[in-house]
Formats: C-alpha cells, sequence, structure tokens
C-alpha cells in the first residue's frame, strides 16, 4: 500500500489555500457591501426629508408661506433608525431641511425646490461613497 492510497482529508497547505483565498475575497466584498447598506440608510434620510419638504408645501399653500418652526408643520416625525430628528433653517421665503445621521458621519441637506446635498463630517463613509 503506497502513501497516496492511506491519504485521507486535506494537507495544511491545501487548508491554508483556502482560508487565503476567503479572504482576499472577503476583503474585497466587505467594502461593497458596506457602501450598498450606507446608500440604504441614506435613502431613509432622504425619505424623511422628502416628507418634511411635503408638509412645507402643505404649510405653504394653507398660510402663503413657509416656516422655520417643526412645530408649525402637520407633520410627526417617528424616531429615525439611522438619523438625529430633522431641523429647519434658512428662511420662511427659503427654508432648507436637515438631518444628521446618528453617527455624525454626514448630514443631508434638502432645499424646498427638492436640491438634495450632503455635507461630510470627518469620519467615513464620505458623501462622495454615497452618490452624493
Amino acid at each position: 500500500m503506497s502513501y497516496s492510497e492511506n491519504k485521507k482529508g486535506f494537507s495544511l497547505i491545501e487548508i491554508i489555500v483556502v482560508l487565503i483565498i476567503v479572504g482576499l475575497l472577503a476583503g474585497l466584498i466587505y467594502p461593497k457591501y458596506t457602501i450598498t447598506i450606507e446608500r440604504t440608510r441614506f435613502g431613509e434620510g432622504v425619505e424623511l426629508l422628502s416628507a418634511l419638504r411635503r408638509a412645507q408645501e402643505a404649510h405653504s399653500l394653507e398660510n402663503g408661506t413657509y416656516t422655520t418652526t417643526m412645530a408649525d408643520l402637520d407633520i410627526e416625525i417617528t424616531n429615525a433608525s439611522y438619523f438625529n430628528d430633522p431641523t429647519l433653517a434658512g428662511t420662511a421665503a427659503a427654508p432648507t431641511m436637515h438631518i444628521q445621521r446618528s453617527t455624525g458621519a454626514y448630514t443631508i441637506n434638502m432645499s424646498i425646490a427638492g436640491v438634495i446635498t450632503c455635507t461630510n463630517a470627518a469620519t467615513p463613509p464620505s458623501c462622495a461613497n454615497l452618490g452624493y
């Protein structure tokens, strides 16, 4: 009986090669995965700001002007999963809405015209990675 006939299982070298390949694949996939997840969370922030913008439009139709006070709007923002409470800024003629990621990584801004911008903080992910 030769050595090759008694060989059962994998050698240490084969296992190491497989682990290296799996590690490389994971290293390539994980960054894309985290960006995709963050884009989904970014979408939640945009949706909240869009709802706030619609409430601003309704307030403008009823009162003839926009507001810079959240209490004046007929909207209830429930606790967002990944964002702090939205805020209003600007003037009654040109209000802007802002919402900050709960991690502080970035702030999403929306004008009353619906233009979305993103402001980076010092920590990743950057707005550029999210498409803004």
